[in-house]
């Protein structure tokens, strides 16, 4: 089985295609530009390998056509919105939807790049996330409160919404468990280095402080260690670990509010109307007061409630046009102007159905589940703890609409799906 060790021995010899793809894989946990920037470069590689007919599309079928059909839904969506200038930056950032999986299609021919991709990724997600603990640090001995230093402002320095940074680290921690103990045994070495990697990833997802996150990871990150064959006070020293400095950061920190405040909400009674006479309108104390989740449910209710009566169910408002719709009703309901305008549904699901109607979200939960029914199909945990997070997370998060969201979930998505293929067709999966 290889190591960390002798994983890194070999990182000399990997092809161009090889190189590419970890490149991009290794950026991913960083600022946004130096990730876009090896996608481009990828893409044109990619291109040219097509052109000149050095290389063939891994495969086609609806799991690879899908985000393609996205794209072209996308620039059809854009050109038939009002707000056409919304709508042309809405087809700039769907570029990644066709992007991503074409690099994955012409790049990802063997199946032996799964294990040094993960391996890349984890890595680079420890070594940033380090990075990011050592900045938190250098704040709170220059005086800065620890409650300051969480969510938003851990993060800050790479520019990164910290939701989709802790989606990084909870896939760098299955990743992680997967690589070590597919080992029969583990050094003393090896299980230092798992030791001090654990950490500074459990410490990670903590300053993240999303809340969903936290409660879907540590679930499944109790799944994957009791399902492994180790000893069962070493599963309990992992686990009791977590929960202890988990314990320590709900109860010394703002992390805790964050729990408490959804425990304490006291949802205000609401229902969408289409007379504005009817329509009531939040006071200043009502907003000071409605949690994150109550502020979703209430969105969730705008949105849907006015789609219908507006008649947009079949084909949505419109890439360009959604969120000035969302924007409208908000003021109507006194929740803007400046308060929650900007806010999208903050549920993909709800994202998809108000922006491109009814057909279309019926195609993209085919497609997440047709994913997922792939990695179940393989038995393959890691990728389907992958699916189960996202499936979850979009409950709560709209991250298509974000390029860190569309590269973290179409990049992954793609090479867990080629990866499929190709195990399917040799009939051998391969050790990560």
């Amino acid at each position: 089985m290889k190591t960390f060790f002798s994983t890194l021995k070999e990182a000399h010899k990997v092809p161009l295609d090889l190189s590419l793809l970890v490149l991009i894989t290794i950026t991913v946990p960083f600022s946004i530009n130096i990730c876009n920037l090896f996608i481009i470069i990828s893409f044109l590689y990619s291109l040219y390998l097509l052109v000149t007919k050095q290389r063939k599309p891994l495969l086609f079928n609806f799991l690879f056509i899908f985000p393609f059909l996205f794209f072209i839904v996308t620039i059809i969506s854009a050109l038939l919105s009002k707000n056409l200038d919304k709508g042309v930056t809405e087809i700039n950032k769907a570029l990644l939807f066709f992007i991503i999986p074409f690099i994955i299609l012409i790049l990802y021919q063997k199946k032996e790049y799964l294990s040094k991709l993960l391996f890349g990724f984890l890595l680079s997600t420890t070594v940033s996330t380090l990075i990011l603990l050592c900045h938190t640090a250098i704040k709170y001995v220059q005086g800065n409160s620890l409650n300051t230093l969480f969510f938003h402002e851990f993060t800050r320095l790479y520019d990164q919404h910290p939701v989709y940074f802790s989606l990084n680290i909870a896939l760098s921690v299955f990743i992680l468990n997967a690589l070590f103990f597919k080992q029969q045994a583990l050094s003393k070495k090896s299980s230092l280095l798992f030791t001090a990697t654990s950490l500074i990833l459990f410490l990670g997802i903590l300053f993240c402080a999303s809340k969903i996150i936290l409660v879907i990871f540590f679930i499944l990150y109790s799944i994957q260690i009791l399902s492994v064959t180790i000893k069962q006070r070493v599963k309990v020293a992992i686990i009791g670990t977590f929960l202890l400095l988990g314990s320590i950061a709900i109860t010394k920190t703002d992390l805790g509010n964050r729990f408490q405040e959804v425990l304490k909400t006291n949802f205000i009674p609401f229902s969408p109307t289409q007379d504005i006479k009817k329509a009531k309108v939040f006071s200043y104390n009502e907003k000071e007061t409605i949690s994150d989740l109550e502020l979703r449910l209430l969105i969730a209710k705008i949105g849907l409630f006015h789609q219908i009566k507006d008649r947009k169910l079949l084909f949505g408002y419109g890439v360009g046009d959604t969120q000035d719709y969302l924007d409208y009703y908000y003021m109507t309901y006194g929740l803007a102007p400046n308060w929650y305008e900007g806010h999208n549904l903050h549920n993909q699901y709800l994202q998809i159905w108000v922006t491109y109607g009814i057909l279309f979200f019926m195609v993209f939960i085919g497609y997440l589940f047709a994913s997922a029914h792939t990695y179940f199909t393989i038995k393959n945990n890691l990728f389907i703890f992958f699916i189960v997070t996202v499936l979850i997370a979009f409950l709560f998060e709209s991250y298509l609409v974000r390029n860190k969201g569309i590269i973290f979930f179409f990049f992954f998505n793609s090479v867990f799906l080629a990866h499929s293929y190709l195990v399917k067709q040799s009939k051998k999966p391969i050790s990560l």
